[in-house]
């Protein structure tokens, strides 16, 4: 739990997360993890509730994990909500001990719009 708060009451902000995971659950190399977070500022009370899960693909060369999100956003001022729901996978490629490829893509539904955004990531890190 974090409370950021200031004398004079401006900039509040209420914060509480909640990680659970559970290693090597079905096989080694694997993991499911949930989390919850609580946030609340004088605009603003959120609410995300998550799920991933990990595995070792083919050892020490490809590991990857797919995710779902649900945040509920609820804004104080205005009395809009905006609710979300996230669909994710992400790719870990090893191609040698200092050279390393991710790919990452990840699909967002705007409950509000009824609107899908996909978006698609690639990394490269060279390690020295």
């Amino acid at each position: 739990f974090n409370w950021r708060f200031q004398k004079s009451g401006a900039n509040d902000a209420k914060n509480a997360n909640l990680f659970i995971n559970f290693a090597s659950l079905w096989s080694e190399g694997s993991s499911l993890s949930l989390r919850g977070t609580w946030l609340q500022t004088s605009y603003l009370q959120s609410y995300l509730l998550g799920l991933r899960i990990r595995q070792t693909i083919i050892a020490r060369r490809l590991d990857g994990d797919a995710y779902f999100r649900r945040v509920d956003y609820r804004y104080q001022t205005t009395g809009l909500t905006s609710l979300q729901y996230l669909l994710g996978v992400n790719l870990n490629l090893r191609l040698t001990n200092q050279l390393s490829l991710y790919l990452y893509g990840e699909a967002t539904y705007q409950q509000s719009s009824q609107e899908i955004e996909n978006r698609i990531n690639t990394r490269i890190i060279k390690r020295f």
